[in-house]
């Protein structure tokens, strides 16, 4: 039978077991999968710095929003496979995120120290999809059925840049009214290109 073992070493605190408090603490976090009497079986660290260093991004519900502008990632149930995302002006968005105005996203890994994930809705069927053979054509990121892999780079506490595995092609939200549509863009250093995804709880 296997345990997890969550151990956290802070610049303040000294090492501690238990349950994870942050996806954003400033330290190291070392995840030990064992068993008894047995070998270690898994090993993942994950490692956060104040300047936004490359971080692995923690499971779970998130809500997300713009950080250029604060505008919140939208999806609706009524929408059809295919349909582009869009971002919606929302005073304190954050704090109502769990009406069916502000949704949250289910952010799952898709293997362990991959930083591949799938984002989908938390009560919708659908997940962020795009068409990474077609991005001309189709530069957004949408709703689909099928389980697209996306990797997140940490750009600072709770804020990240989400992109296309292995291809410069990053979320940005240019500038516009409520439901602009989210592009995806080559990676130009823009402060619209970071996102702030604020854990809410385990998916």
């Amino acid at each position: 039978m296997l345990r997890t073992l969550k151990v956290y070493k802070r610049d303040g605190p000294k090492s501690e077991s238990g349950p994870w408090r942050s996806p954003t603490h400033i330290g190291t976090c070392v995840r030990l999968t064992i068993g008894t009497n047995e070998p270690i079986k898994a090993l993942s660290l994950l490692l956060t710095h104040r300047d936004g260093a490359t971080a692995m991004c923690r499971p779970g519900v998130y809500n997300i929003n713009n950080n250029h502008n604060d505008y919140a990632m939208m999806m609706y149930g009524n929408e059809e496979d295919g349909t582009p995302l869009t971002c919606i002006d929302g005073t304190n968005s954050q704090t109502v995120s769990t009406t069916a105005l502000f949704p949250q996203f289910n952010v799952k890994e898709t293997g362990p120290g991959t930083n591949r994930y799938t984002i989908g809705s938390d009560r919708f069927r659908y997940n962020v999809g795009a068409d990474s053979k077609n991005l001309a054509g189709n530069p957004h990121p949408f709703t689909t059925l099928d389980q697209f892999e996306w990797s997140i780079e940490s750009a600072g506490p709770e804020l990240f840049k989400v992109h296309i595995p292995n291809m410069d092609a990053y979320w940005f939200l240019p500038d516009g009214p409520s439901q602009t549509h989210i592009n995806i863009e080559k990676n130009q250093g823009r402060p619209a290109e970071v996102w702030r995804m604020v854990w809410v709880e385990d998916n």
